[in-house]
């Protein structure tokens, strides 16, 4: 397995277009507001890729530039269908949290919509709590540091 921080706009954006029929929320599977995410990444996010034998396998983004309250956001993780568990998603939310040790995050915060069952399971496997609840959202937290 290959765990490749990418910072280049084009790079970003294919890979989100080539994992974007595993999104979770289909609204954002749009080549306007992919261009537009990636943009975002690209310009203030760390995003990365995980490939397993030359295939892209899953991506993650987090921002870790909140040096005030030292708190780091996971802004997407999505691991492709025919990889998931297999421990991928793990190893992304493992590096992210190594990486924002580094410079010294303290905790790192996330949300997720109330329909994910999943991905809130996952979250809670992982280590992280309940924050607080909103309408269709749940936001959820780990401390690092």
């Amino acid at each position: 397995m290959d765990i490749v921080r990418i910072k280049e706009f084009e790079k970003i954006e294919s890979d989100i277009r080539e994992c974007s029929s595993d999104l979770f929320d289909q609204t954002l599977n749009q080549i306007e507001k992919i261009a537009f995410i990636a943009k975002k990444y690209s310009d203030f996010a760390c995003f990365v890729e995980l490939r397993e034998e030359e295939e892209l396998a899953g991506i993650i983004a987090f921002y870790c530039n909140d040096f005030k309250q030292k708190d780091a956001f996971l802004s997407m993780i999505v691991i492709k269908k025919q990889y998931q568990k297999r421990g991928i998603g793990k190893i992304l939310l493992g590096y992210m949290e190594d990486e924002c040790k580094k410079i010294g995050m303290k905790s790192i915060k996330l949300e997720v919509a109330k329909a994910n069952m999943n991905a809130q399971k996952f979250y809670l496997r992982m280590g992280y709590r309940l924050d607080h609840e909103e309408k269709e959202s749940i936001f959820m937290c780990k401390e690092i540091g």
